[in-house]
């Protein structure tokens, strides 16, 4: 017994770091779920403010993504900086996804691929997730392509989440 001192003051700190440790991980996952609310708001009133557009499916969905690069365009990055903000994703026609992301110097990935399932465009960037997020596409009236989040069970499901600035044929080198 005579290291059971020895014992109680080695778990003492390993108790604290432990702690320390879940306070952590509390505070990280509770941030994670205030910032996915707060998204999730923001894409519910994107939803309501913008007329729904003619959905792609088939033929058109196919033709609207195969060998063209879509653009989306911001006035703002991420951060919140107001600066011009450019994503480029071209779908080439063997299923790769060359995504950009301009703000973040994000370079194209050889995992990141797409295609089309139903009626909708399913996407794996392996930079954000190991997972596929799926969008149902609609056509707006100034010819610009909703993408609207597929995600049955989910709170964004049905929710709009981004609009191209532009839809460009065949790849695009920088913007």
């Amino acid at each position: 017994m005579a290291n059971s001192g020895a014992m109680k003051s080695l778990l003492v700190p390993l108790l604290l770091v432990l702690t320390s440790c879940a306070s952590d991980s509390e505070y990280a996952l509770k941030a994670n779920r205030d910032e996915r609310a707060q998204r999730t708001a923001a894409m519910q009133d994107a939803t309501r403010q913008t007329p729904r557009g003619a959905p792609l499916a088939g033929p058109a969905l196919l033709d609207a993504v195969a060998g063209r690069t879509h653009l989306f365009e911001y006035e703002t990055r991420p951060n919140g900086e107001r600066v011009r903000y450019v994503v480029t994703d071209f779908f080439a026609r063997d299923g790769h996804l060359v995504h950009l992301d301009h703000w973040a110097a994000r370079k194209a990935d050889p995992q990141d691929a797409w295609r089309i399932d139903g009626g909708r465009l399913c996407e794996r960037i392996a930079a954000y997730s190991t997972t596929e997020r799926c969008f149902a596409l609609a056509l707006d009236a100034q010819g610009r392509i909703q993408y609207y989040v597929d995600a049955p069970g989910e709170p964004s499901h049905g929710l709009l989440t981004s609009v191209t600035s532009r839809v460009i044929d065949g790849p695009v080198a920088d913007e």
